[in-house]
């Protein structure tokens, strides 16, 4: 793989590397430079916003998740995480519609694919 310093995949792919080596203030210094270098790549935001949940901060983390929607809405990684943040407050409703709308999309990416693979 090509790491480009001014590729926001580059530095989401960083990202990552330093949250599994349990280097959390690089791993989030990472996901802020791939947001900057590109607002519009939704796997940096969608991964983004996933650290900020997984770090507790759960308001940063609709927030990213809400962008990578914005920009892929049939994202069902995406849906069925806000899903799970929706669900830990207590806020049902929001929860089952992103939970619903995730699993939908998930289910027609399937089918799509069996589609394409001739199944």
């Amino acid at each position: 793989m090509n790491l480009d310093p001014r590729s926001a995949r580059t530095w989401t792919h960083k990202a990552l590397l330093h949250d599994r080596r349990g280097d959390k203030d690089k791993a989030l210094q990472a996901y802020r430079k791939a947001v900057q270098l590109n607002p519009q790549y939704w796997e940096g935001r969608r991964q983004h916003g996933r650290f900020y949940v997984k770090l507790g901060r759960l308001n940063e983390g609709v927030v990213e998740l809400l962008e990578a929607l914005t920009l892929i809405p049939a994202d069902p990684q995406a849906s069925l995480d806000l899903g799970r943040i929706y669900e830990a407050p207590g806020r049902r409703d929001a929860a089952s519609v992103r939970i619903s709308n995730g699993a939908t999309a998930q289910l027609s990416n399937l089918m799509r694919q069996r589609v394409i693979e001739g199944r």
